[in-house]
């Protein structure tokens, strides 16, 4: 479970609260998608050499 920054809480705004998950989820959902993807195209290199070898 993530939390948001103290001052979030201390604050009490929901909004602020709300924009500060929306934001890290985002920033998780890019990372995680981003990671994929480097993977994604290494495995095609991988692949692609495979077959320049046979």
């Amino acid at each position: 479970m993530f939390y948001p920054p103290q001052h979030c809480m201390e604050k009490n705004n929901i909004f602020h609260t709300l924009l500060w998950a929306l934001y890290y989820n985002n920033f998780i959902i890019i990372c995680v998608s981003r990671f994929l993807i480097k993977k994604y195209f290494f495995y095609l290199d991988f692949l692609l050499e495979k077959q320049d070898n046979k």
